[in-house]
């Protein structure tokens, strides 16, 4: 690597929170070439999203993951590009990413946590443009790889499965949290998790009877 005392300024400035003064010493790191292109795209992504400037960062992470050499770097890349256009409602689009940081992850192996968040965030965007058969195979997924998202991923198979009628199946899912908490999961969410179902249960009960579409989808990004 070049410059290190330009790039360790950076990365001080960049913890302080001064994402500003930081980016400039990143974009300043794009004349030495023995640095990774890459990484430093992925952290002049990251001083753009916390300034605010979504489009940018986009670019940004879109350009980290294309150009690094840096696994773990390009699996972010992907991954932070689609959190930010998730939270921009541009769902599809961010499916699109968090399905490459995916694709990626399992090409060269690399299941770390930023991968299944990516698949519980894909799985979301999918609901989000109402894909629920699809986003219920994804929430399965994230529940199976981590079951300290399990929770949350339960409580999305019951809204989507109750979207398209499936409300025995939607019943079953809310039984599970008659069990406790994972390890690790905090208590309090799982608690909430836990009213939203009982809620459910009780509009399940006639929905057997009688089927109606439930016009609430809890959690959705506002």
């Amino acid at each position: 690597m070049g410059n290190t005392s330009l790039f360790d300024k950076a990365l001080g400035l960049e913890q302080s929170g001064r994402f500003a003064e930081a980016l400039q010493l990143f974009q300043a790191c794009f004349a030495d070439p023995t640095f990774d292109e890459g990484d430093l795209c992925f952290h002049c992504g990251w001083c753009l999203e916390n300034e605010k400037n979504a489009g940018r960062a986009v670019a940004f992470y879109e350009k980290a993951a294309a150009l690094t050499r840096i696994p773990s770097c390009k699996l972010n890349g992907y991954f932070r590009a689609g959190w930010v256009l998730m939270h921009e409602k541009s769902f599809a689009q961010a499916a699109d990413m968090f399905r490459f940081a995916i694709d990626y992850g399992e090409l060269v192996a690399l299941k770390n946590e930023t991968f299944v968040h990516a698949v519980y965030w894909h799985a979301l965007c999918l609901e989000s443009q109402g894909c629920y058969l699809d986003a219920l195979k994804w929430y399965r997924l994230a529940q199976a790889l981590a079951p300290q998202i399990g929770p949350e991923s339960r409580m999305r198979q019951i809204l989507c499965l109750n979207r398209v009628g499936l409300f025995e199946e939607a019943l079953n899912v809310c039984r599970t949290f008659d069990a406790p908490a994972p390890e690790e999961f905090d208590y309090a969410r799982y608690e909430a998790l836990r009213m939203d179902v009982e809620k459910e249960r009780a509009m399940y009960g006639e929905q057997c009877l009688m089927p109606r579409t439930c016009s609430r989808v809890s959690h959705a990004i506002s």
